[in-house]
């Protein structure tokens, strides 16, 4: 969101991330299916960066004990 805050989503909306767009799309332009599907899009992006992070982290924990 700092992206956000600092440039308004830039020129042009160079720099309007995964989230806002999504919102903006689904209240401001009424296209309630892309704003979902860029929605889904963003929680599958986390949930796989998610899942390498806890792997990383349980293999590390595993190499100290």
């Amino acid at each position: 969101m700092q992206i956000w805050v600092m440039t308004n989503g830039g020129p042009g909306d160079a720099t309007t991330i995964l989230p806002v767009y999504a919102v903006q799309t689904a209240l401001s332009s009424q296209r309630y299916d892309l704003g979902s599907a860029a929605s889904m899009v963003s929680v599958l992006l986390m949930a796989g960066v998610l899942v390498l992070y806890f792997r990383q982290m349980f293999r590390q924990e595993g190499e100290a004990l």
